[in-house]
């Protein structure tokens, strides 16, 4: 289970038939609901939980592959994947460094570290800012590019 973090606020409909496509089964074989959904399908092949965010990401997406999927993808395979399908930003941590520190896959294929910030107004939902990537990714042209270090 990992989750990433979203740009746009796609429709579940378009999150399941990604996730589909990226296992090869149909969209009715991946579920996806909000945070705190009664109902869920606990056989699905993929569980998507989605929640509210602000700012530069919009939502989160916990994603939770069921036993029947072997072998899993990889979080950034799933997070360049969603990315293109989607046609939207696809953020997911950078674990070895800093808090702060992700990964950024962009629609057209980019996939370039990003440093991310929490911003502590304590805020309901949560406020995320990009503050930087180190490499030029065309659907953000705004965000500043730096070199980032890291292990």
């Amino acid at each position: 289970m990992f989750t990433v973090m979203i740009a746009g606020e796609p429709e579940p409909q378009r999150i399941a038939a990604a996730l589909g496509a990226l296992l090869g089964v149909p969209p009715e074989a991946v579920d996806v609901a909000p945070e705190g959904a009664a109902e869920r399908d606990w056989d699905a092949a993929v569980l998507a939980t989605h929640a509210s965010l602000a700012g530069d990401v919009s939502w989160s997406l916990e994603i939770d592959f069921g036993l029947s999927v072997s072998p899993e993808p990889t979080e950034p395979e799933t997070a360049v994947f969603l990315a293109r399908h989607l046609r939207e930003v696809v953020v997911h941590p950078w674990r070895e460094v800093l808090p702060g520190a992700y990964w950024l896959a962009g629609p057209d294929g980019e996939h370039t570290r990003a440093m991310i910030d929490e911003v502590e107004d304590f805020t309901d939902p949560p406020v995320y800012r990009i503050e930087a990537v180190e490499q030029p990714v065309r659907a953000l042209p705004g965000v500043p590019v730096r070199t980032m270090t890291g292990r």
